[in-house]
């Protein structure tokens, strides 16, 4: 199991993140959980670079939360987490498209493509938005298709075509 206490903060700074987390990361290591935690950092978990400049202190297997959407987050955010992965912070990314942030528009396979090479780089670990069949940009799955599979080329979506072969 894997913690993530706090899913995209918004409206609030790094301090407030931390000033959430502290007892909350006392309390699940008070009750036995060794697990890792994984903490979102603020403005939908994109200011990781605030948290490497001020990481919690005093705990362990704790790693950082990075979103992104490849049709809007470009370079500038991965200037942010070299920033903080350069800083010795450890980043997982919990949630990632291929499409804009909305979940709409195209395909970005150019930055896509940028993107898992800057994870496979530093070895951080992701979890793609999303496997089911909605009808947006993101969805891996063509609308309607049997969520139990097996998916065929004919079931996956120009989103599912892309990542599938990078979950193998």
């Amino acid at each position: 199991m894997i913690f993530e206490i706090w899913n995209e903060p918004l409206g609030v700074d790094w301090q407030g993140v931390k000033a959430y987390a502290a007892p909350v990361i006392a309390a699940i290591r008070g009750a036995g959980g060794k697990n890792l935690i994984l903490l979102g950092t603020p403005n939908c978990s994109q200011d990781v670079d605030a948290a490497a400049e001020s990481p919690l202190t005093g705990v362990t297997d704790v790693a950082y939360v990075l979103h992104f959407y490849a049709g809007t987050h470009g370079q500038w955010l991965r200037d942010k987490a070299e920033k903080a992965v350069t800083a010795g912070l450890p980043l997982f990314v919990t949630e990632w498209g291929t499409c804009e942030a909305n979940g709409a528009g195209t395909v970005s396979e150019s930055e896509t493509k940028l993107w898992i090479e800057l994870l496979a780089r530093h070895q951080i670990s992701w979890a793609n938005w999303a496997l089911n069949d909605k009808d947006e940009t993101c969805s891996a799955l063509k609308p309607g298709v049997d969520l139990a599979g097996p998916w065929n080329e004919s079931a996956v979506t120009a989103s599912g075509a892309l990542v599938k072969p990078l979950m193998k």
